[in-house]
C-alpha cells in the first residue's frame, strides 16, 4: 500500500494525473477509506478543475481524520475555488486551529496564506492582511515555503495595504526580490506608484510588467492608462490597441476600458471619426457602458 501511495503521489506531481487517478483509483477500490488515497485523487482531480469530485475526496478524508491538518486544508482550498467562502473559512479555522496546537516544530505557514486569501475574498482586508503577515512571520522563524509562494504571501499582503489606504510599495518590493517574473506583482508595483503619483516609477514597473509576459492585456492597459493620465495620447491608443488585440475571455472588462479610453484618446486629438469608432465597438460589447455618454457629447 505505501509503495502504491507513493507511485500515486510521484505521478501528482509530475502531472501526470490520469495516470494518478487511475493508480488512485485501484488503491481506494481495495482501501475506500485511506486518507493518503483520498488526499492524492482529490489533489490530482483539483488539478483537473474537477472540483466536485475533488471534494467529494476530501470530504471522506475529513470524515476519517478530522483531525488531520492537511484533510481540512484541501477541502477549504476545494471550497474556496468553488465560490463557499463562508464553508472554506470554517475549514481552514479549524486547520490553523490544529496546526497552532500541535506539538509539531514545522507549522504550515501557507494556512495562514490560504485562510488570508479567503479573507481577502470576502473584502476583510484587515484580517486578511494579519493572516498574510503571520504566514511571513513563520517564514522568518524557518518555514520551508517556497520562495514563490513567500512572494505570492508579499504581493497579497500589498494589495490588502493598497486597499486599507496603507503605503504597499515596500510589500511589493519584497515580493519581486523573491520572485521578480510575476507579471501581477509587477502590475501591482506599477499601480502603487500611479497612485502616490509617481508616473516614472509606474511607467518602469508596467514596462517590467509587459516585458515579463508581452500578451498581459492587463498590463498593457495599465501602461494606456498611465499615458493618457499624463496626456500621451498616441502611446495610450498604442497600448489600448495592443490590450483590446490580447484580450481574453477573462479581460472583457479591460478590453471594454481600453476602448472606451481610445476613443477619449481620439477626442482629446480632435480625430473624432477615430473616437466615435471606439465608442461604437465600446458599445457594441457593453451596451450599457459610459462611453454612450462621452459619444454624445462627441
Amino acid at each position: 500500500v505505501d509503495d502504491a501511495i507513493a507511485t500515486g503521489y510521484l505521478l501528482v506531481n509530475t502531472n501526470r494525473l490520469d495516470q494518478a487517478i487511475a493508480a488512485f483509483d485501484d488503491l481506494l477500490s481495495k482501501h475506500p477509506r485511506l486518507v493518503a488515497a483520498r488526499l492524492g485523487r482529490g489533489s490530482a482531480r483539483a488539478l483537473q478543475d474537477d472540483l466536485q469530485g475533488a471534494l467529494e475526496d476530501f470530504d471522506v478524508a475529513v470524515e476519517v481524520a478530522p483531525h488531520v491538518t492537511d484533510c481540512l486544508k484541501r477541502r477549504g482550498q476545494s471550497l474556496a475555488a468553488l465560490g463557499r467562502l463562508d464553508d472554506a473559512l470554517r475549514d481552514l479555522n479549524a486547520a490553523v486551529t490544529l496546526e497552532e496546537k500541535s506539538s509539531s516544530s514545522e507549522f504550515d505557514a501557507d494556512l495562514y496564506h490560504q485562510r488570508g486569501a479567503v479573507q481577502h475574498r470576502l473584502q476583510d482586508y484587515r484580517t486578511a492582511a494579519r493572516d498574510f503577515a503571520l504566514a511571513l512571520e513563520k517564514d522568518e522563524e524557518g518555514s520551508q515555503r517556497p520562495r514563490q509562494e513567500a512572494a505570492r504571501t508579499w504581493n497579497m499582503l500589498g494589495l490588502c495595504e493598497a486597499q486599507l489606504g496603507l503605503v504597499a510599495h515596500e510589500s511589493f518590493v519584497k515580493s519581486l526580490e523573491l520572485d521578480a517574473t510575476s507579471r501581477e506583482t509587477w502590475l501591482n508595483l506599477g499601480q502603487a506608484a500611479r497612485d502616490r503619483g509617481d508616473a516614472d516609477a509606474a511607467k518602469r514597473a508596467f514596462m517590467r510588467c509587459i516585458a515579463t509576459d508581452p500578451a498581459f492585456c492587463r498590463g498593457h492597459h495599465a501602461l494606456g492608462l498611465l499615458m493618457y493620465g499624463t496626456g500621451d495620447f498616441l502611446k495610450a491608443t498604442a497600448s489600448f490597441k495592443r490590450c483590446v488585440a490580447l484580450a481574453q475571455k477573462e479581460d472583457a472588462d479591460a478590453a471594454v476600458g481600453a476602448l472606451y479610453y481610445a476613443g477619449l484618446c481620439w477626442s482629446a486629438l480632435g480625430v473624432f471619426e477615430k473616437a466615435e469608432e471606439y465608442f461604437v465597438r465600446a458599445l457594441a460589447r457593453d451596451p450599457g457602458h459610459v462611453c454612450w455618454y462621452a459619444r454624445q457629447l462627441g
